[in-house]
């Protein structure tokens, strides 16, 4: 299985988590491919970081494989800024290292890291290079409009649903606009109005792909407040849509959005929760309600097909077999904090 959505922090942020134990986890997990996010500390958003990011991956791979008898690999984005010139060496970057690089990243709106391109003017203007340099490859986007966000007490009413489906909008249109040619990738969508839109797009056969999360599928805001993270936990109406989005093949993939932090850093108001055990909840609960294919769809196959990799399916067969709930509990094991 490919988790394509993991944040692994490491370097500044290893008492949250690091490369090694969160490839252990997924492997742990039954996945045997992780996507890393670039908010990291220092942010890889250049070559330097790229290549100091990577040569750690291959450091620990081999012990990953020595504990857990799995293969793993390990790919990563770059993170965009609203740099011009930043925008073009990304795209060179993604090219030159193509078999290690999953595609681009743009936080829409302030999130951990603050890597946040916020402005329409900025966004449009991400889209502009883009085009012009002729990129072809995949643009995740964190989807959330800052400038509708409110100064409300409770998270999820902070960064309301309406904001996500706003910018779901701006990146449609901004792209389309633009004659951006890539694909399109909203991450982690955890709004009925988002998927809307994102339906509308691909029935205009736009080159547009989304993904969902374990928490967004299965969990209302109405659940207990340590489940924080951004986007935030939704209405039950949209958690509805969610999950009827991922048997519809309106969601393209699963993706965990694994985002631990640590104690002092959840005190502080720090956003994420740890996605690899929620994953498996997910698969399990879906495993009842839709076909074999569309799961495999969903934890493999339709990655495979965007990024161009090719997997065999003994992993997935493996975890299909497998007792979802006690896994998960083994994961949740591995971050002590779930236990509070």
């Amino acid at each position: 299985m490919i988790d394509p959505h993991v944040h692994l922090r490491d370097w500044d942020q290893c008492d949250e988590e690091t490369v090694e134990h969160g490839l252990r986890c997924a492997a742990l997990a039954g996945f045997d491919e992780v996507f890393d996010m670039p908010n990291t500390s220092p942010p890889i958003v250049d070559e330097t970081a790229l290549e100091r990011r990577l040569e750690l991956a291959d450091h620990v791979l081999k012990k990953v494989h020595d504990s857990t008898g799995v293969s793993m690999n390990y790919r990563l984005y770059i993170g965009l800024v609203a740099d011009p010139l930043q925008i073009e060496n990304a795209c060179r970057l993604y090219l030159k290292y193509r078999d290690h690089v999953a595609g681009l990243k743009m936080f829409a709106s302030q999130s951990t890291g603050n890597m946040g391109i916020v402005t329409e003017p900025m966004q449009r203007m991400v889209y502009d290079v883009l085009a012009k340099k002729g990129y072809q490859g995949l643009l995740a986007v964190h989807c959330e409009k800052q400038e509708l966000f409110a100064d409300e007490a409770p998270h999820s009413l902070a960064r309301p649903s309406f904001s996500e489906t706003a910018s779901v909008l701006d990146q449609l249109k901004f792209s389309y606009d633009a004659g951006f040619s890539g694909i399109l990738h909203v991450c982690h969508i955890s709004t009925k109005g988002a998927l809307e839109l994102v339906r509308k797009a691909k029935n205009d056969r736009r080159k547009v792909t989304c993904g969902a999360t374990g928490h967004h599928s299965l969990f209302n805001l109405d659940h207990k407040p340590y489940l924080k993270m951004n986007p935030p936990l939704r209405q039950e109406e949209d958690r509805q849509a969610v999950m009827e989005a991922l048997k519809d093949g309106t969601v393209d993939w699963v993706e965990s959005d694994h985002a631990p932090h640590s104690l002092s850093r959840i005190r502080s108001g720090a956003s994420g929760i740890p996605g690899f055990a929620n994953s498996l909840r997910l698969f399990g609960c879906l495993k009842t309600q839709v076909s074999y294919q569309r799961l495999l769809s969903l934890f493999q196959m339709r990655i495979c097909e965007v990024e161009g990799i090719s997997k065999g399916r003994e992993q997935f067969d493996r975890i299909y077999n497998s007792d979802m709930e006690e896994l998960a509990a083994r994961l949740d094991c591995e971050y002590p904090l779930l236990k509070d």
